[in-house]
């Protein structure tokens, strides 16, 4: 089962704009984020890494994130993300999150309602 969720997850952040009817209203995006901080509570430094990738308003992002003083991978997340733009200044994104640990033993679900107005 984890070898079928590893391959499903690469699979789907690698597909991209492939299943695009028209490649040039299509406005596919990748982009490679760090995060590193230091916590001061548990004097713990964390590097989240991954990936985004993103066509019109569906973006899907891989992220595992790195203990700096075990020197482990500690959380991996993968999340999918829709953005419904309402109005030319108001969106509303609808978000999910999966977090596995490690061993990719399923940690948590996160399920989120994300918006946003601009001025």
């Amino acid at each position: 089962m984890r070898i079928f969720l590893i391959a499903a997850t690469i699979a789907s952040l690698m597909t991209g704009a492939a299943f695009a009817e028209d490649v040039a209203k299509v406005n596919p995006f990748v982009s490679l984020v760090t995060d590193t901080s230091y916590n001061n509570n548990t004097e713990v430094v964390t590097t989240e890494f991954g990936a985004i990738v993103g066509n019109r308003n569906l973006e899907l992002s891989l992220f595992p994130t790195y203990n700096w003083d075990t020197t482990k991978i500690t959380d991996i997340e993968i999340a999918a993300r829709y953005t419904i733009n309402v109005r030319d200044n108001i969106s509303v994104t609808p978000y999910g999150e999966l977090h596995y640990d490690h061993n990719w033993d399923r940690d948590a679900e996160i399920f989120g309602v994300k918006t946003r107005i601009n001025f």
